[in-house]
């Protein structure tokens, strides 16, 4: 079975960036040089920058739950399963397919739970289909309950 096109994206995507990074047995790139600012070639501001204030409301996350999440599935994507090791250990971001703080508001066109976005880039299904391989099960069913491809 051929790959969903979301997961080819993201082999793509995670190449391009490990090409651009300059890590131990990963290949740097010459398209991207870094370069350094010669002192000569900085130039002052007119002045101090300006300042203002901002004010932030997130989320508070629990840093418990998303670190004992990494150890379980051994730092890699659930997804694609892909584990990037650094010199200072394995490196992993925890993202909520389903969100936390609730239903995603994003459109669900074919009303079986999963937005049209996930659909269309994470897992390669029809978001006008519910049932996209046509087997009796909703697509959202056997990706949260069967792990399998819809």
């Amino acid at each position: 079975m051929p790959k969903p096109k979301a997961l080819v994206e993201l082999d793509r995507l995670r190449q391009d960036i490990l090409s651009m990074m300059s890590m131990p047995g990963f290949p740097s790139s010459s398209r991207h040089p870094i370069t350094r600012l010669k002192p000569d070639t900085a130039q002052d501001l007119d002045g101090p920058a300006e300042r203002g204030k901002i004010e932030i409301s997130r989320i508070i996350r629990n840093t418990a739950m998303s670190q004992a999440l990494k150890k379980i599935y051994n730092y890699s994507c659930q997804i694609c399963g892909t584990s990037i090791d650094r010199p200072s250990g394995p490196y992993c971001e925890v993202h909520h397919i389903v969100p936390l703080g609730g239903r995603h508001n994003g459109p669900d066109s074919d009303g079986e739970g999963l937005s049209d976005d996930l659909e269309n880039y994470i897992y390669g299904t029809d978001p006008n289909d519910g049932d996209t391989d046509n087997d009796g099960l909703s697509d959202a069913n056997e990706i949260r309950y069967h792990n399998t491809n819809p």
